[in-house]
């Protein structure tokens, strides 16, 4: 197994969405290629939230907004 640790690549409450949800899931993606378990991402990214990382919250909002958008289609 890999010591790989997702990282917070310094997104703020201000960054537009897409770039939160491309530097996520590029971390995300960069943790599977280091042969990070599937379940050891899940926990960091758990971890993340937990401690109210920018990262993962900007992304979750992102999502969110565009899950309801697309309800109202």
């Amino acid at each position: 197994m890999s010591d790989y640790e997702v990282k917070d690549k310094g997104i703020q409450s201000n960054t537009e969405e897409t770039s939160a949800v491309s530097a996520i899931s590029y971390e995300i993606e960069n943790a599977l290629v280091n042969d990070v378990s599937v379940p050891k991402v899940k926990t960091q990214i758990k971890n993340f939230q937990n401690e109210g990382n920018q990262l993962v919250n900007q992304a979750k909002k992102s999502f969110q907004n565009t899950s309801d958008k697309l309800d109202k289609m």
